[in-house]
């Protein structure tokens, strides 16, 4: 038995497109999701499709699946790559050979297929610069000349006949001398002392893209018929290979 996945094959397709189940979800009796259809694999001695392929990866028999509208239901002793023989209600999918196309007047038609690039642009980071401040406390220093004053009181001895002034100013009396001072007043400002700026410049530049596409071409050759007696002697040839001619 031949199995291969049906994506990868290009000699067959489904009969039915409408049971393309590839996308599908799939989830078990109890409802449980188990994944999507990944794939489909083919038994290309019986054309049929004898397997799902779940996105994890997971295979199971198509027989023991069931189709419902938009979804498959794995049966409930089902197992995973070989389960049991659990009947169900799941169709057979099956598939033809690929061959090629033949209108109403009998003309077959072969396309030719060629692969084209479509180049398109997308956006990535590839570094740049982080820009960040940090306050910090640095010591400062200045030097503030002050002054002070200093009340000096002397007494010396005296002797002179009282004035008139002397004698008005005969009375109890009392004077402040204040002494003061200057001390130092902080005070602070803040002034900018430096800028940074950040620029970005933008640059275009042209890039070659190497790929490779895929194209399918259609041959046409005449074909020369043998001789008869050609025919002949090389069916001989075939089927007796070790028989000298």
């Amino acid at each position: 038995m031949a199995k291969t996945p049906l994506s990868s094959s290009d000699e067959y397709e489904l009969v039915d497109e409408d049971r393309d189940i590839r996308g599908w979800k799939v989830q078990d009796h109890a409802g449980l999701v188990l994944g999507k259809v990944t794939e489909l694999i083919v038994d290309t001695e019986r054309e049929t499709v004898t397997h799902i392929v779940v996105d994890n990866q997971t295979q199971y028999p198509i027989r023991d699946i069931e189709v419902a509208d938009n979804h498959i239901v794995v049966a409930a002793a089902a197992t995973a790559a070989d389960a049991g023989t659990v009947s169900s209600t799941a169709e057979t999918v099956r598939i033809n050979a690929v061959t090629p196309a033949v209108d109403a007047k009998g003309d077959m038609r072969l396309q030719v297929v060629q692969e084209r690039l479509r180049i398109g642009k997308r956006q990535v980071e590839q570094g740049g610069v982080r820009v960040s401040s940090q306050v910090t406390d640095q010591p400062a220093q200045a030097q503030v000349q002050l002054k002070e004053e200093h009340v000096a009181v002397t007494r010396r001895a005296v002797d002179r006949e009282a004035t008139a002034t002397d004698m008005a100013n005969l009375t109890n009396r009392t004077v402040d001398v204040v002494e003061r001072a200057e001390v130092v007043v902080v005070a602070k400002e803040a002034r900018v002392v430096e800028e940074v700026v950040v620029k970005r410049d933008v640059e275009e530049r042209n890039q070659t893209v190497n790929e490779t596409v895929r194209r399918k071409d259609v041959e046409v050759r005449d074909i020369k018929a043998a001789p008869a007696d050609t025919e002949v002697h090389n069916v001989t040839q075939a089927t007796n290979p070790n028989r000298i001619p």
